[in-house]
């Protein structure tokens, strides 16, 4: 059973691969694009954490 489910696990996540698109690699009409991001928030640019938040993170014994 654990070979059967380790095998279908490998075909699931190749299909998945295989099927799926980044929504940022495909083009598509302004008219559909305006649909898919109606509702989201504006974006803002992510930034990299510092040395000193990670160092806050790992500290703390909860996480």
């Amino acid at each position: 059973m654990f070979i059967i489910m380790g095998v279908l696990g490998i075909a699931v996540s190749i299909s998945w691969y295989i099927v799926y698109h980044n929504r940022k690699d495909v083009k598509l009409e302004s008219a559909s694009l305006a649909h898919l991001t109606e509702g989201e928030p504006a974006q803002h640019q992510e930034r990299s954490m510092t040395f000193a938040e990670w160092r806050g993170l790992i500290g703390k014994a909860t996480t």
